[in-house]
This record gives structure tokens, sequence and C-alpha cells, in this order.
């Protein structure tokens, strides 16, 4: 009995040894198991709106970045903008973090302590003008650690998922030229500026012409200036209604500072003429027309004579009585003045310009003809004036009214005048030259006028 007891005793106890063993190899496989697991991927999505954009325009984007991991919470965030983007300002992130801007052109967004949690999200408003030029732009490089304060190593940095992300802006739309500072009148050949015939008297002091970039139209049509832009303006002749062949010189080409191009001393024009325009050109930009302005052969600050100016077997000057402004006079500008109570083709054509001359002044245009240039003879030669003033012509009609170069005017033959008080219009008895086989008519006119042609 005790020899069978104890016989069975060692064999219970030699199953029991067993059960332990396999209970303490399961054991180990799962701490193995347990200790051999990957930790888990830290990842994070990010998106920039809106997108696309117009051109030129300051957006307020948004910047919107989502926690992917489980466990780990996201501290902070490094952003570059695409290299042509002029970052203006961050807003602070919500729901916490800070948010800082290094360098401008092209520079980064520093977002710290964001401490995002596990699944949650992060948003920031980051202002930016973007250029003119249409294209995808990238923002990139960003990175997204951890740490709050953006530290520990590369290595341990999150992972950008790409599905869910969005860091690309489209720009499109065109940026538009438009005259801030306008061109005024000029003589021939000399800058032209803001000031009327600024440069006939030097030196040169009026403010130079200007043009601004401005972007693309937002939804509600308005327009912004490209303050950042340096693109450059280029200035070209837009409306030639003379129509004889002018060349643009001096400053006509100049890039935008903070948005503005300036043209100093300013371009200048070889040939006169009435209702000149510039444009104000870029190859991607709409172009921006300027106000209209006359380009004058001589000009003399009043009281004064101007000198003669000549062209084709013509020759003329004015002389102006008032105690202020100037005058301005050119001949052959290739401009239509036929008179319909006496229609024949004029052999030339003088235009004179008064500016900001006396009330109660008047001008006599001498002008010399050459009869080898006309038809007919020195006694069927006279003047057809066309004035910005209705005037009673020599027959006793009303000047009809005619536009020339664009000017809404009133055209006729202007009356003799009377020897005793000549009443202007009116033309004073005709001088002729038999040595020089010239003719010269003498025409009255009021001061204040301010176009005569």
């Amino acid at each position: 009995m005790l020899t069978a007891q104890s016989s069975h005793g060692r064999r219970r106890s030699g199953a029991a040894r067993a059960l332990t063993a396999v209970l303490a190899l399961a054991t180990s496989a799962m701490w193995a198991s347990v200790a051999g697991a990957a930790p888990e991927q830290k990842t994070y999505t990010a998106v920039v709106s809106p997108d696309p954009v117009g051109a030129g325009q300051t957006i307020p984007f948004t910047l919107t970045i989502a926690n992917t991991t489980k466990t780990q919470q996201l501290g902070s965030v490094n952003l570059s903008a695409p290299s042509s983007f002029t970052l203006i300002s961050a807003g602070s992130p919500t729901p916490s973090g800070t948010a800082t801007i290094v360098g401008s052109t092209g520079g980064t967004v520093q977002l710290r302590t964001l401490a995002i949690a596990p699944g949650g999200t992060m948003t920031v408003t980051i202002t930016a003008e973007v250029p003119c030029s249409n294209g995808s732009y990238m923002w990139a490089p960003i990175i997204a650690k951890q740490s709050n304060n953006f530290s520990g190593p590369p290595g341990n940095n999150y992972i950008l998922t790409p599905a869910g992300s969005d860091l690309v802006t489209a720009v499109s739309g065109q940026c538009s030229l438009r005259w801030l500072t306008q061109p005024k009148d000029a003589k021939t050949s000399t800058a032209i500026t803001n000031t009327p015939y600024d440069a006939a008297f030097p030196p040169t002091g009026g403010p130079s012409i200007q043009a601004e970039v401005r972007s693309a139209p937002y939804s509600d049509a308005s327009t912004t200036r490209v303050s950042r832009s340096t693109d450059v303006v280029s200035l070209a002749i837009g409306a030639n209604p003379g129509g004889l062949p002018a060349t643009l010189t001096g400053t006509t080409s100049h890039a935008a500072d903070n948005g503005v191009a300036t043209f100093t001393p300013g371009p200048a024009i070889t040939q006169p003429g009435p209702n000149y325009t510039l444009l104000a050109t870029n190859p991607i930009m709409v172009s921006g027309e300027s106000s209209t302005f006359d380009i004058s052969d001589a000009v003399c600050q009043a009281p004064c004579t101007t000198t003669e100016t000549s062209s084709g077997g013509t020759r003329a000057r004015v002389t102006s009585d008032s105690s202020t402004g100037f005058i301005a006079v050119s001949v052959g500008v290739n401009i239509d003045v036929v008179c319909p109570s006496n229609p024949t083709p004029n052999q030339q054509a003088v235009s004179v310009l008064p500016l900001n001359v006396s009330g109660t002044s008047t001008m006599l245009i001498v002008t010399t003809f050459s009869l080898d240039i006309l038809d007919r003879p020195a006694s069927q030669v006279g003047s057809c004036l066309a004035s910005a003033e209705r005037f009673t012509e020599a027959d006793g009609t009303l000047a009809d009214p005619v536009t020339i170069g664009g000017d809404s005017l009133f055209i006729g033959v202007p009356p003799d005048c009377d020897n005793r008080t000549p009443v202007p219009p009116c033309d004073l008895a005709p001088i002729k030259n038999n040595q020089t086989n010239e003719i010269t008519i003498q025409t009255l006119v009021p001061g204040t006028d301010p176009h005569k042609r």
C-alpha cells in the first residue's frame, strides 16, 4: 500500500510539473510577443486653404493640422511659404499655441506649444500676398514634432500623410496696371512729368509719373495694390490722334518698388501732337492707359512770345499778354482743319494750348506760310479756327461743331478785326512778303480758350 501510494503520488507530481512547464512557456511567449511589437507611427495631415486664389491678391490662408496618432500629442510645426509668396502676419493658433513669422518672401511660420491631442486638430490664419505669375505653388517644407518647442532629433519627427493633405495653392487671373500719377502736357523731346511743361523750364521739379501694380479682382470686384511687387513696368505710346510717327525716349521702363513703378526723370515724345496717351505694360498684366496730354514744339511762360517753330513751309509763334500760365504751340500735327463755310483743304495745322492764363488775356497767333506750298494767290489765303469756345464767323453764322484729335470744338472762318476795338477771335490784316514769297496770318483769340487749332 505504502509503496503503491508513493508511486501514485510521484505520477501526480510529474503531471503538475508538466503543466507548470506548459504554463510557463505560454507566459514567456506572450511577453516575447509584447516586447517585439513595432511602436506606433506618428502621423498627421496638413491642409492650406483657400485654393485657387487670384493673382497678386492678399489672402488670409487657413492652415489645418490634424494629429492622426492614437497616443502621442503633436507639439510644434514649421511651415515654409512658397518662395514667391510674401508672409504678412499669422494669427494665434486655435485651440492653443503661438505663431511666429521668420523671414518675409518665402518665409517660415513657426508654430509652438500646440499640444494637439491624439485625434485633435489645430487651425491658424496666415496672411500672405501671392505673386502675379500664374501657377501651382507648394507650401514646403513642413516639419512637425511631438515636442512643444520643436526639439528632438529628425528621426523622431511626425510623418505627413499624403491622403488627406493639400499644401498646393493655385494662382490664376491677371494683375493689372493703373496710373497713380498721370502724365501732363510737355514740350517735344523733354521729360514728361505730372506738371505741365515742367522740363521746358529746368530744373525739372514736378512729381514723376507713376503706375501701380493691382491685383486680380476679388469676389466683390475690388482690387488692391500688390505692395510687394517688383515686376518691371514698361511704357509705350497709346493714343496718337495726330497720326505722325512718334518715338518714346527717356525713362521708358522701371521695376516696381513696393508695387509702384516711378519713371524719373520721365519719358519724352519726339513728335508734337494733341491728346497722346501712355500705356503702362507688362507681359502678364492688363495694360493701363493714362489720361490724355499734348506735346508741343515751343513753350513759354506768360507774358511771353514763344520761339518760332516750323514744319513743311509753315512757321508759327504765339504772343500772350497773360500775367500767368504757359503758352505752347506746334506746327504740323497732322489734324484736319477744314471750315465748312470755306471747304478748302488745309496746308498745315497749328496747335496752340494756353494753360492757367489770366481770364482777360488775349493771344496773337502769327502763322507764316510759304506761298510755294499753296495752290492759290495770297489774296485767297485766310485762317480757319477750331476753338473750344463757339464764335461768330466772318459770314455772320455760328461756328460749326467738330471733333478734332478727340476734342469737341467749334470750327469756322473768323471775321476781320475792327481796327479800333478788335474783339477776339478775329483776323488782323495779312502781311505778304514778296522777297521771301510768304504770307503771314495774324489771328487774335481769347487767352483762356483751352485749345486753338
